[in-house]
């Protein structure tokens, strides 16, 4: 780039950012138009959704699949897909990739980028004196988080809100390390950062929208996304919030265990005959009258 434009190092950092941006802008431009088309199903997704769910608490296989292809059914009957949904993912290895092949520019270092050709920001390869340039990152990735969540359900999604101002948290306690890094990375960040906004701006035009293919740009379903304040987010992460708004729920009265039941013994049924066994001695059988004369008769013979 440096050498096919003739641009000093300040411009030659700005315009392969740019470029880089512009390469994976269409990626962009079909997740948002597969995201589009999701919108206009998401209340039939979520009824899907819930069978989904149900059905993997209760480990009924059968019924997941069902849910499953019926949600798979759905999308392709607007022409959406989990594939274009997730094209926007692409631009992370380019983000990446730029991220820390600028950092190793800066500290092998390449002599050229000792001057950049701008009297204010001499040198790319040391920490910006001045503070500036991170202080800048830091603040556009905050105004780049707060753009991106207009586009956020927080209705629907309530924790995205404390998730996203997670990270804003995150690039606030970064500064520190932001104070370290060479300027010309920093200018890098700071050039894509602006660049995402611009982006996220100009998807909202509806004239450029329809130029992409894209349908008119709407709020989402619960309106415009407002992020949480940072208190509440505290209060979300500490969980008093949802100690505050639970219901109460009476404590239940004690009752003890049931006692066990003795079993009522079972009388065994009576038989006319003598039960016969083994160890035991047979009953002798009362004397007829006739034995008992027998038996006078021989005592007193």
């Amino acid at each position: 780039m440096h050498l096919a434009t003739g641009f000093n190092w300040f411009w030659t950092i700005v315009a392969t950012t740019v470029f880089w941006r512009l390469v994976i802008f269409p990626l962009i431009a079909i997740s948002q138009k597969h995201s589009s088309r999701m919108r206009t199903i998401q209340p039939q997704l979520d009824v899907i959704m819930a069978k989904v769910t149900e059905a993997r608490a209760t480990g009924d296989t059968l019924a997941m699949q069902k849910a499953s292809q019926a949600g798979a059914k759905l999308r392709a009957s607007v022409g959406a897909s989990l594939f274009g949904l997730s094209a926007g993912l692409f631009q992370l290895p380019v983000s990446i990739g730029m991220f820390f092949g600028f950092k190793r520019m800066c500290e092998l270092p390449v002599p050229q980028l000792t001057d950049s050709g701008m009297p204010f920001l001499t040198d790319l390869t040391t920490a910006d004196p001045t503070h500036i340039l991170p202080i800048a990152v830091v603040g556009a990735g905050n105004i780049m988080i707060m753009m991106s969540a207009r586009d956020i359900d927080m209705v629907a999604n309530p924790r995205m809100g404390h998730i996203m101002n997670g990270l804003r948290l995150l690039s606030m306690v970064s500064l520190v390390w932001f104070l370290n890094l060479p300027s010309g990375l920093l200018l890098s960040m700071l050039v894509t950062s602006c660049s995402i906004m611009l982006q996220n701006r100009l998807l909202r035009v509806d004239p450029f929208r329809k130029l992409l293919g894209l349908p008119p740009w709407c709020p989402p379903v619960g309106g415009v996304g407002k992020l949480p304040t940072l208190l509440e987010t505290a209060k979300f992460v500490s969980g008093s919030d949802g100690a505050a708004t639970a219901p109460a729920v009476a404590p239940k009265a004690y009752m003890p265990p049931p006692r066990p039941v003795t079993p009522t013994p079972i009388p065994r049924a009576s038989s006319s005959q003598p039960a016969s066994s083994l160890f035991e001695t047979p009953v002798a059988p009362a004397p007829t009258p006739r034995a008992k004369a027998r038996k006078a008769k021989r005592k007193s013979t």
